[in-house]
């Protein structure tokens, strides 16, 4: 599965569902009532899991749109990072204990439960998964681009260079000094 990470075109940006399925539907609804919808693209901008009701959902929504839609892509944010770490989908280059960080503060608890897994066995939650949604984890992109704007989950420092900026970001290097 890979996702588009440089886009051009119309675009609707939506950031931050974290699980909230009843919502994100609706505002699907409202995007394919607009004019022109087939020639835009849709960005979700991360933040898809943890805190609320629903985020396997959300991540099912976001398929099914993709399968639908195929101008449909998606930014990681930093639940899904953190997600990705703790359960080992990506290496964390730093020994700092990301299933703890994640499961004490980050509203991990719902994650778990919608997808069946037992708090807080990160090794439970990978396994139940299943192999399409750790290929989306996988696959996220940090960044898109877009002639008119820059997608990333949390902004870009404006005292750094943006060209390093970008291509740590389009590396998915952690290893990389990362964007603060």
């Amino acid at each position: 599965m890979e996702l588009a990470s440089r886009i051009e075109g119309p675009i609707a940006v939506i950031g931050d569902v974290h699980g909230q399925t009843d919502k994100l539907d609706l505002v699907i609804d409202r995007l394919f009532e607009t004019e022109h919808f087939d020639d835009r693209w849709v960005v979700f901008i991360g933040d898809l899991v943890d805190r609320g009701p629903d985020p396997r959902g959300a991540v099912e929504i976001l398929l099914e749109l993709r399968d639908e839609h195929p101008k449909t892509t998606c930014v990681a944010g930093n639940h899904e990072l953190a997600m990705m770490f703790a359960c080992n989908l990506i290496d964390s280059p730093l020994e700092n204990g990301w299933a703890e960080r994640w499961t004490d503060h980050y509203g991990a608890y719902e994650t778990f439960e919608s997808y069946g897994a037992q708090f807080p066995d990160v090794a439970d939650l990978a396994e139940k998964l299943g192999e399409e949604h750790r290929d989306f984890y996988r696959s996220l992109p940090w960044v898109v681009e877009h002639p008119a704007a820059i997608m990333v989950h949390a902004g870009l420092d404006p005292n750094q260079p943006t060209d390093m900026q970008l291509r740590v970001l389009a590396e998915r290097d952690p290893t990389l000094q990362r964007p603060p």
